[in-house]
């Protein structure tokens, strides 16, 4: 038993308690009672809004549950009391999720306490709770004198901020008038070729297929019809070239980093400006232009003209050739189509005409300064990927778009002009919508789900609680307490595998030392007895951990009830580790150890256990020690189950080894 706190103040302080769990209710009012509290219990938020609001009861503290059933959860309760008096509000929960905990937030309350954390915590929590509340009290005359300060600061603040938004319309000013001036320059053709890389046996770049490649890039390397050919059949002796363009296009092909460089191929005996970008795993994008002689370049580009055009009016893809400014010089019929508007209707508009009405995903304003168009000529590098919502003026609708803006360098460096590309993705965008919507209402019946369970557990302990404050036989009452600790200890498997990240596992460290604490809290009546965990950080599965989780509560309610009879103190020590590809288990206590009797009754019973295995030709499931009572034989079977090796030493102390198959 823990010791019985002293009052506060003069008078016992009177406790809200808002449960809608008539057991769970019953039995927090008679432990709360314990510690000299005097308690009144609504079972709903109504009920609780009209004894305090309506009826005025005198309630010092209001012990709130969230989950209330049908009715107004605990938030909505707490925050109507709170508009009618200042009094303090803590929230039990057997909630643990950081989503609702994070949301009592809104709610002024002073403390968040999870069931079953103890009484000791919850009367440390509600005494602390009452201080607070008297502290805020004086702090509240300070509070009007700061706020009035903080007016007078407002003032100063908002003149301060005007001057700041003069000079961010200077700045603007001054970077619109820098892409006037880079816009002067113009761009020159651009080569693009989208590639697969391939690998070796040892996952290095070996070669890569040019999957797909635009007649600039034929015109500037020099090849015919390279899509479909390894780079190697495209450029024969390529992998001889004292630049290794293969280990530098399969660095970007597998880590995703964009490059820009310069670089000479001999085998054309031609200089290249190249990007190259992934655009998914293992596949890359090359965009480059040749910058050997630039009369070259111009001849080629006004031969492929026509050919570029042929190929842009029969693409299903919307494209549109845009100027220096942004301006819409020309378009293909996809991209009319999906704008919803003419020839004459489209050209001489910019990207960023307000009538688009441009939004982001999220549907917040996509200012047009940093639409991809813009972007592109101010970066003077491609902007990929970029999803937009246009709204289109003739229509009268809205369209989602994925948009590509590549501009065009001449040999200085200047844009020339952009290229700019477009697909429908508005089907796409309320397919994501549906599955995210169809996600979260997943995720809320199994919250649902979770929190029923754990209420349910949470009842089953109070009945039995209850139980045994109804009941004269001791062994029925250990029987009782320790069906109580078997449950507390499903419970932790439990919520550690909910919150788990894995599907059907969970960190041994992660679950073993949060078990021992809430054993030693459950059955420990003295607190001299210390507990010891060295855990590996090792994943197993749930069910060889629930066999685990009830081996640990059986050896430590033996250990803490018979080990330390008669001391002022005692230990406990747990380890897990692994030692080679088996998990060993140790578990030991300095207590007075079994007794000589005991431990051959358990030598027995190990012996029967394993004489049927061992002519079977198996590994029995104890070693040379076996359990003397019915909680080490349910040890025992236990360690069998997960087809582990139990080794018992009843010297010197309890000691335990249980090996077993990682």
């Amino acid at each position: 038993m823990w010791p019985m706190p002293e009052p506060d103040g003069p008078g016992r302080r009177v406790i809200l308690l808002v449960e809608d769990e008539a057991l769970i209710a019953l039995d927090e009012a008679r432990r709360l009672a314990a510690y000299d509290y005097e308690v009144i219990v609504a079972n709903s938020g109504e009920q609780a809004i009209q004894m305090v609001c309506v009826d005025s009861v005198p309630v010092d503290l209001v012990l709130m549950d969230i989950e209330l059933g049908d009715g107004m959860d605990g938030t909505e309760a707490a925050t109507m009391i709170l508009e009618s008096r200042d009094i303090p509000v803590i929230f039990l929960s057997s909630h643990t999720e950081p989503e609702i905990v994070h949301g009592t937030a809104k709610v002024n309350n002073y403390g968040y306490v999870v069931k079953n954390s103890g009484i000791a915590a919850l009367d440390a929590s509600i005494r602390m709770a009452f201080r607070l509340f008297e502290a805020q009290r004086g702090i509240r005359d300070r509070e009007a004198r700061i706020e009035e300060a903080c007016g007078r600061l407002q003032v100063a603040n908002d003149e301060l901020r005007a001057t700041q938004d003069v000079l961010i319309k200077h700045a603007a000013a001054l970077n619109e008038s820098e892409q006037t001036f880079r816009s002067l320059f113009e761009k020159g053709p651009i080569g693009t070729a989208y590639h697969r890389m391939v690998y070796d046996r040892d996952g290095k770049p070996a070669n890569y297929v040019v999957l797909e490649a635009n007649p600039s890039y034929e015109r500037m390397t020099g090849v015919a019809e390279p899509s479909g050919k390894l780079v190697t059949e495209v450029f024969p002796g390529i992998e001889n070239d004292p630049f290794d363009w293969i280990s530098t296009y399969g660095e970007v092909a597998r880590t995703g980093k964009e490059i820009r460089f310069q670089q000479h191929l001999e085998l054309n005996d031609r200089w290249y400006e190249i990007v190259a970008f992934q655009n998914k795993p293992d596949h890359f994008v090359t965009t480059f232009f040749e910058i050997t002689e630039r009369k070259r370049m111009e001849e080629a580009l006004r031969a492929s003209e026509q050919r570029f055009r042929n190929t842009v009016w029969a693409m299903q893809v919307g494209v549109l050739l845009q100027g220096p400014r942004a301006e819409i010089l020309l378009s293909n019929p996809k991209a009319l189509e999906l704008l919803g508007l003419s020839e004459d209707q489209l050209l001489g508009r910019t990207s960023f005409d307000p009538s688009w009405n441009v939004i982001h995903e999220d549907g917040s304003p996509f200012p047009g300064q940093t639409h991809p168009v813009p972007m592109a000529i101010a970066a003077r590098r491609p902007i990929l990927g970029t999803i937009m919502g246009v709204s289109r003026p003739v229509v009268g609708d809205r369209v989602w778009l994925a948009v590509d803006a590549v501009p065009q360098l001449d040999d200085g460096g200047a844009v020339r002009q952009v290229v700019c590309t477009f697909v429908d993705v508005t089907e796409r965008k309320a397919a994501e919508r549906k599955v995210a919507d169809l996600l979260r209402e997943k995720e809320m019946l199994l919250k649902e789900v979770q929190h029923r369970i754990k209420n349910n557990m949470n009842t089953l302990g109070s009945l039995l609680r209850l139980q045994i404050e109804t009941i004269d036989s001791q062994e029925a009452k250990d029987a009782l307490r320790a069906a109580v600790s078997r449950i507390a200890s499903m419970m932790v498997l439990y919520d550690k595998l909910y919150n788990s990240d894995t599907i059907g596992s969970i960190s041994m460290k992660e679950y073993l030392p949060d078990l021992v604490d809430e054993i030693a809290r459950n059955v420990s009546k003295n607190e001299s007895v210390r507990c010891l965990t060295t855990i590996d950080d090792i994943m197993l599965d749930e069910k060889r951990l629930s066999a685990l989780g009830i081996i640990i509560n059986e050896l430590m309610t033996n250990s803490i009830k018979y080990a330390f009879r008669n001391r002022a103190d005692g230990q406990i020590t747990l380890t897990v580790h692994r030692v080679g590809t088996r998990i060993r288990l140790q578990y030991e206590d300095n207590g007075i150890g079994l007794t000589d009797s005991a431990a051959q009754r358990a030598a027995q019973r190990a012996a029967q256990r394993a004489a049927p295995r061992a002519a079977a030709g198996q590994t029995p499931a104890a070693g040379g020690s076996g359990a003397a009572g019915f909680g080490l034989q349910l040890v025992t079977m236990l360690a069998e189950q997960i087809n582990g090796m139990l080794d018992i030493d009843w010297h010197d102390g309890a000691s335990f080894r249980i090996e077993f198959d990682e």
